[in-house]
């Protein structure tokens, strides 16, 4: 199953070229390329998709991951903790709904590309 660039609608065909964003609840599939020049195009606050397949966020995902468990298994300020461990999920949420929808179907990396 091939997933198409929401910049220039052409398809992705392997993880290597591909970039997953989110804005707010939505998750968009882009080339890099692609990801790169909306990303100049927006100048706006507030207004600019962040990726999600990349080792940083994949790195804060897992962090608030265990903040998320943290705050849910304890009794740390109270009905407080339970709210923040709640939100705490969303970057994880984010990131395995990311891989599940557009990475997994993708092969890692295709040789020929022409």
């Amino acid at each position: 199953m091939t997933h198409a660039c929401h910049y220039c609608n052409k398809p992705i065909r392997d993880r290597d070229e591909l970039v997953t964003a989110s804005k707010w609840l939505s998750i968009r599939p882009y080339h890099y390329r692609c990801y790169n020049l909306a990303a100049q195009e927006v100048e706006t606050i507030g207004n600019n998709e962040k990726p999600l397949n990349n080792i940083p966020n994949t790195v804060v995902s897992v962090i608030m991951l265990v903040v998320a468990i943290f705050f849910l298994m304890t009794t740390t300020l109270g009905a407080v903790g339970n709210l923040l461990g709640v939100l705490s999920l969303y970057p994880s949420i984010m990131r395995v709904l990311s891989y599940l929808r557009f990475e997994r179907q993708l092969p890692a990396f295709l040789e020929n590309k022409r």
